[in-house]
């Protein structure tokens, strides 16, 4: 799953308008975006796959917006 989250967060063009940095203890981190704000979403490969998808609010991560 976690090279399923490395493909889907390179090709999918995502409309944040900050960087997103995704983290799965344990298997990597792929950092999304050139914008000085960032955010940080940790959990498992499968859980980063649902909140890359849309499904923010049934995604087990934690987000973490730097100042």
């Amino acid at each position: 799953l976690w090279d399923r989250v490395e493909t889907f967060a390179r090709l999918n063009p995502m409309k944040d308008e900050e960087t997103v940095v995704l983290v799965a203890p344990g298997f990597g981190r792929v950092r999304r975006g050139r914008e000085d704000r960032e955010v940080t979403v940790t959990g498992a490969p499968s859980e980063l796959l649902l909140w890359l998808f849309g499904r923010r609010s049934a995604a087990e991560v934690m987000v973490d917006r730097a100042s």
